[in-house]
């Protein structure tokens, strides 16, 4: 065996939504202000693209194996578009619209409609993992 060959037999735990939003919302608050500033954010905005980007590495991160980090991924995102329902964040017609929008889709019309700083986005992400921990989440 090699030192870096996983040895066989030793299940991984599956991620569960809860533990990629906390590694989104510890990788947003910390490079979060930096990816605006590249991207000429001048309003402390945190543009689409880095919380996106930052979601999708926190899925890849945490996921084995990457043939699984797209259905990781709806996940994630499923979980925060419930969030955002539930507190009110986005509109009843946009979660249940009748163009029956993705749960990506929610999320960045939701980051496009209007400015979101970093902390509101790691807070968003934080309470989104704080409910897939309480109420179970989504499977």
């Amino acid at each position: 065996m090699h030192r870096t060959q996983k040895p066989v037999g030793l299940a991984i735990a599956e991620p569960t939504p809860a533990d990629i939003l906390r590694r989104a919302a510890r990788l947003l608050g910390l490079y979060g202000r930096t990816w605006g500033r590249e991207t000429a954010q001048q309003d402390g905005s945190i543009p689409a693209a880095a919380v996106v980007d930052g979601l999708r590495a926190a899925t890849v991160a945490l996921t084995e194996p990457h043939s699984t980090v797209a259905v990781a991924y709806d996940r994630v995102v499923r979980q925060l578009a419930n969030t955002m329902w539930r507190s009110g964040l986005i509109a009843e017609c946009d979660y249940y619209g009748s163009w029956c929008l993705t749960s990506n889709q929610i999320l960045i019309n939701w980051l496009t409609r209007s400015i979101h700083s970093v902390d509101q986005v790691v807070d968003l992400f934080t309470a989104a993992a704080a409910e897939a921990d309480n109420a179970g989440g989504v499977r």
